[in-house]
This record gives C-alpha cells, structure tokens and sequence, in this order.
C-alpha cells in the first residue's frame, strides 16, 4: 500500500470485528491509523514494513477497547510536531525488530490506560531531535507483558511540568538500552507511583527545571546505568 493522502489511511469507527492488513504500507500523508473509542474488535498489522510519516499530524491514534497489533518488525513513525503514536485505551502490541519512532518537536509515546498484550510493546528506538513541548515519552498505568523502548534519544523538554521520560503507575515491566535526554523542563526521568521493574542502560541526562532523576512512591525495582548524570541548579538533585 502506498499512499499521500492527506486523511487517515486506516479509520476503524465502531469496529468491533476482526481486521488484517498483511501486506506492506508506505504511508506519506495525514494520520496513519485511528481506532476510535467505540471500537472493540482486533486490529492487526502484519507487513514486514510499515512506514507511517504523517508530517505536522499524529502518526498512530488508539481510544478503543480492543486490540491493535504491529507485528512482525519494520514499523517505522515519522512526525514532526504532533504525537507520534498516542494509545489512550485497550491492548497495544508491537512485536519483531527495527521496530522505531522518530520526532522533530513532537511527543514520542503517550501509552496511558494501555495494556500490553501478549509479546509485549518492543521498539529499536525512540527519538526526539528537538524540545518536546509535552512529555516526551509518557508511560501511564502501563499493565500486561512487558515494554522495551530501546536506544533513546531526546533533544531536551520545554514546560515547567514535562519530563523527558514520565512512568506514573502502571505495573508492566518497562526498559530502556542508552538513554540520552538534553535539558528538560521538568524532570530527565520521573517515575512516580509505579510498581512497574524500571530499567535503564547506559545513560547521559542533561539538568532540567527539577532534580535530573526523580522516583517519587514507586514501589518496584529501579535499576539506573552507568554514565552521566547532571544536575542543574543548587536546589536540585542528579537522583532523588
């Protein structure tokens, strides 16, 4: 499938079925695929590539209580300024490798309410070349199998609230490979009222407008690489 359409290229509104798309998408256009909040059924993408570059718009929009799934690797998202895949209800599932998301200013990955399904939620990459006006990388009560999120690249965070990488409640097991993130507004990493395992490798965190590391009533095990961690002002801490 190639397409430059200016809309969505998939739309599932009330879908409570079951869907299958096999074959190879190179999308350069408008959103890439939106679930709407009605829908039940199962999606499932299955190519061996899947290019969704959807410039100014979100990439990858799912509000339903069913399944989307991105299996079998080569899932490539691509935006500039709006969030690249935001999944704000039912089963997420992104399985194979070179599986990556990239940004210019927009957000990387809003996962909230989301639960990972059978495999997991896997990614090569996440990366942000610019400052991200909102969290960067948001992981909110994240449940079910566990979430890799790779090699991580963000240029930094704006906003006196936004962290490069927020984990806020969830219980699903979560890692990060190399982590690197420039200055943010508010917080490197803040993991707040998790119970989730949090992994990190090798890391570089520039300061920001709080402490650079902040793990704040979470009850699983953390577990930080090595490298540099900066602190930015005499109130604020590398690790608190």
């Amino acid at each position: 499938i190639n397409s430059t359409s200016a809309g969505s290229l998939f739309t599932f509104n009330n879908a409570d079925g079951t869907y299958s798309v096999t074959g190879a998408i190179n999308h350069n256009g408008g959103t890439g695929v939106v679930v709407d909040a009605p829908s039940s059924g199962a999606v499932t993408f299955s190519g061996a590539s899947k290019v969704f570059n959807s410039g100014t718009g979100p990439a990858i929009s799912m509000a339903g209580s069913g399944t989307l799934s991105f299996t079998g690797g080569g899932l490539d998202i691509d935006t500039t300024t709006d969030t690249a895949f935001r999944a704000t209800g039912g089963t997420v599932i992104v399985t194979g490798a070179n599986n990556r998301i990239d940004t210019t200013t927009g957000q990387i990955l809003n996962l909230s309410g989301v639960t990972a399904g059978t495999g997991g939620i896997n990614f090569a990459s996440l990366t942000a070349t610019g400052t991200v006006t909102d969290n960067a990388i948001l992981l909110s009560n994240l449940t079910g199998d566990a979430f890799s999120g790779g090699t991580v690249n963000i240029g930094g965070t704006s906003g006196a609230a936004n962290d490069g990488i927020k984990v806020s409640t969830g219980t699903a097991a979560i890692n990060f490979g190399a982590t690197t993130i420039g200055a943010a507004g508010s917080n490197a990493i803040e993991l707040l009222n998790s119970g989730s395992a949090v992994t990190f490798g090798t890391m570089n965190l520039s300061g920001g407008g709080g402490s650079t590391v902040v793990i704040d009533g979470s009850t699983g095990p953390v577990t930080l690489g090595l490298g540099t961690i900066t602190a930015t002002g005499a109130a604020n801490h590398a690790v608190s």
